[in-house]
């Protein structure tokens, strides 16, 4: 088992190199993979974290490795509701075509940063080159802290490994990574990034979402829409 928190080559890594799952992958100067489409005018850009191209956290569910099954978590907070519309994650794939290899791409929302707790929602997404998508209609958070944990299923060969790349942002709490089987060292409990060598803060994605009127705003404009019919038909 490769126990190193960074390999620092520029070399593109693939699941040949290694027989057991990397905790982290530094991607140096390689190109970026993931191709974006622009953000939808119509939603509010709920957070905005871009990819560094440095360094990347484990974040999969294997097959064949169940002990090293792993996710990166960052924090978003919400300050009012919002109806969700869209999350996009930039990760790093070890191997071209392990995407091919998925039987999901799984978004789960929690509470806490912890794959062991029961998450607010499930959600199941596409993967685009290196990247992740979920199309989020019709989930609504209310005001809060939530925890978002990406992950790609799929086993280790001959998919290789997928990576959520860390951002220079600093948003919110540190972000955090949980291995529960304790496959790689590192217990079972939840850490924070920056212990396993990341001096990034925060996970790279885009949230998007329409705010949600507050109830005592609708009450207004439906109490004074009422009152200014029944004014005219008095007349």
């Amino acid at each position: 088992m490769h126990h190193s928190l960074a390999n620092r080559s520029t070399n593109r890594p693939t699941s040949r190199s290694t027989n057991r799952p990397m905790r982290v992958v530094a991607l140096g100067t390689l190109a970026l993979i993931g191709v974006v489409a622009p953000q939808d005018a119509r939603a509010d850009l709920i957070i905005d974290q871009p990819d560094s191209q440095e360094n990347g956290f484990a974040s999969q569910d294997f097959f064949d490795f169940p002990a090293y099954a792993c996710s990166a978590f960052d924090d978003v907070t919400l300050t009012q509701a919002y109806d969700l519309t869209s999350l996009v994650v930039f990760g790093q794939n070890t191997v071209d075509d392990g995407w091919m290899y998925n039987t999901d791409v799984r978004l789960r929302i929690f509470t806490e940063p912890s794959l062991t707790a029961s998450p607010l929602a499930t959600v199941s997404g596409v993967q685009t080159d290196g990247d992740l998508v979920w199309d989020l209609t019709g989930i609504t958070l209310g005001p809060g802290t939530y925890w978002l944990s990406a992950q790609v299923v799929r086993p280790f060969e001959p998919g290789g490994q997928w990576y959520w790349r860390a951002s220079n942002t600093t948003n919110g709490a540190h972000a955090m990574w949980h291995n529960p089987g304790g496959g790689f060292g590192i217990g079972t409990d939840p850490v924070s990034t920056e212990l396993l060598g990341a001096v990034q803060w925060d996970m790279a994605m885009r949230l998007e979402g329409t705010p949600v009127p507050a109830p005592a705003v609708l009450a207004i404009l439906l109490v004074g829409g009422l009152a200014r019919r029944h004014s005219r038909e008095t007349r």
